[in-house]
Order: structure tokens, then sequence, then C-alpha cells
């Protein structure tokens, strides 16, 4: 009876281990849990710049005056009939 009592025992604990261990048990559970909230909020992050890079496209589309901001701003593009002045300021020695 004590034989039967030890391998039961010898069972349980390799069970124990393999779940909280082994392939796919808890520790990979917890690793698995991290990981997947770390993409979720990876996920959250680049859906929100991509509703503000979409919001910017419709604005584009739809007004010319935004247009015209972001090529200046960006493109440094000047009209015909405007004259660009540049400004530099002294080196100090």
């Amino acid at each position: 009876m004590k034989l039967f009592t030890f391998v039961l025992f010898i069972v349980l604990c390799a069970s124990l281990y393999y779940l909280g261990f082994g392939k796919n048990g808890w520790m990979d559970y917890k690793y698995y849990q991290l990981k997947i909230s770390e993409k979720e909020a990876s996920n959250e992050a680049l859906a929100e710049r991509n509703n503000m890079m979409q919001v910017e496209v419709e604005d584009l589309l739809q007004s010319h005056e935004s247009m015209e901001e972001t090529a200046r701003r960006e493109l440094g593009y000047i009209r015909s009939d405007e004259t660009f002045v540049r400004i530099m300021e002294k080196e100090e020695k």
C-alpha cells in the first residue's frame, strides 16, 4: 500500500510540474498573456496614428488651403506671384 501511495504521489508531482512548467503550461500561458497585452497596446497606438493620418488625408482631399499649407510647410513651395525672402542670422565669433 505504501508503494502505491508513493507512486501516486510521484505521478501527482509530475503532473503538477508539467501543468506549471511544461509545454503549454501555466508559465507559457502567463508569458503569452503578457505578449498579447503588449501587442494590443501597440495595435491601439498604431490605430490611433492611422486615424490621425486618415483625418489628415480627408482634410487634404476636401480643402485646397490645407493642401497648400502642407506643400509650403513640407516641400517649401511658393506661389508664382510671391517673392521668397531668406533671412540669415549673423554668426557669432
